[in-house]
């Protein structure tokens, strides 16, 4: 199996409510969408989240950083996972929305092959996980 096309898009997600933290103020957030195709007809999808005051990306950064990896994810195989992380490591260093909205959409290809959701796929026993989250000030 093998990556045989990408594709990007901006996603404009209003928030229910403004979210405040010390310095800045959001109350929309444009994510990134990344749909990874294989020859075998096989697609994942996975989304960065950036936000620029805390991380230095911006959905415009994520869209150029992902279209960078293209070509050196294209022919490759989807579940390298780890070899895919090399690559992006050595194109560029940080850029850590972008690289997880392709991670994310690997991750997903895998699930989708062995016929597992996620959580059993990262070794999970339930299926819910602890994440992390910034709370606002309101």
């Amino acid at each position: 199996m093998k990556l045989t096309d990408m594709k990007v898009e901006l996603v404009k997600i209003p928030l229910k409510k403004p979210f405040r933290i010390a310095f800045a103020v959001q109350d929309h957030s444009v994510n990134v969408l990344v749909k990874l195709i294989t020859d075998e007809g096989v697609w994942g999808i996975g989304e960065a989240a950036p936000f620029e005051p805390v991380t230095g990306e911006s959905a415009s950064t994520v869209v150029e950083v992902i279209k960078l990896f293209q070509q050196g994810l294209m022919g490759r195989d989807p579940m390298d996972i780890e070899g895919i992380h090399q690559m992006m490591d050595k194109l560029i260093s940080g850029n850590t929305a972008a690289k997880a909205a392709v991670d994310i959409a690997l991750y997903d290809i895998r699930g989708k092959v062995m016929g597992q959701p996620l959580y059993k796929v990262l070794g999970g026993g339930q299926n819910q996980i602890a994440t992390d989250m910034t709370i606002g000030i309101d």
